[in-house]
């Protein structure tokens, strides 16, 4: 295994920079250039690297730089050792290149977006292998009235509109969609998804909740390391290889 696939595979199992640079017996510095190079390829996120930097070292990291004028790397190592604790430079410049909410906010924004076109894209191929690939089937069908509406006004109020109405759908008219559907969605949807029902239309409203918190920055809502966590988990789950009979 190439070196830095070993420290994408530490990093996935949880552990954070030091235990990688420790079970790899390597610097914090070679440990970042491995991850680094990873995210250039896609394989991780910069927010991965972000949250395997403990959470306490990131709140003690925070509390600090609120007395500092400027988040200056060496006034920052002194004043975590006033504190009386001990971190590595390179772990302290790591965290100052990551904190920056606009590194989490452009990883959760790829997240959704891939969520949502692959949400959009087999839920739209289902109804139409249902009922039929013209619209008087699939459409009419196969998608609540109420959604039907709300799509077609959506696509009345766009400046640059686009042919297919189903385009306009949202994470909650998916969520009313799968509802209504759900026993002919059954034989396609992830076996985990079938399995757990109530829990992942639950999901979808959670989901949308963070999705208008990243598109909508300006109203200041914080985004938790909980919901990148469950981000993740929720894209893994919906993966196009976890869908069957497509």
């Amino acid at each position: 295994m190439a070196r830095a696939d070993e420290a994408v595979k530490h990093l996935k199992e949880g552990q954070t920079l030091r235990q990688i640079s420790e079970k790899m017996g390597i610097s914090l510095g070679s440990v970042k250039q491995y991850l680094y190079g990873k995210c250039g390829e896609g394989e991780i996120r910069r927010s991965d690297i972000l949250f395997a930097i403990p959470k306490e070292t990131r709140k003690l990291l925070e509390s600090c730089l609120e007395k500092l004028e400027k988040p200056d790397k060496v006034a920052l190592y002194y004043a975590v050792d006033r504190k009386g604790y001990s971190l590595d430079q390179e772990e302290i410049r790591i965290y100052l290149s990551l904190r920056d909410s606009r590194v989490s906010m452009g990883d959760m924004y790829e997240f959704l977006s891939e969520i949502e076109i692959t949400l959009h894209r087999l839920i739209k191929r289902i109804l139409q292998k249902e009922y039929g690939g013209n619209k008087l089937g699939w459409w009419r069908i196969g998608v609540p009235e109420s959604v039907r509406k709300d799509c077609v006004l959506s696509k009345e109020q766009d400046p640059e509109p686009v042919e297919d109405n189903f385009c306009y759908t949202t994470l909650i008219h998916l969520k009313l969609i799968l509802e209504k559907q759900w026993g002919g969605f059954e034989n396609y949807l992830p076996k985990l998804v079938v399995k757990q029902k109530k829990d992942f239309l639950s999901e979808l409203g959670r989901l949308n909740h963070i999705r208008n918190a990243v598109m909508h920055p300006v109203k200041g809502l914080p985004l938790t390391e909980n919901d990148f966590q469950f981000v993740r988990k929720f894209l893994e789950t919906i993966c196009s290889d976890n869908w069957r009979n497509i």
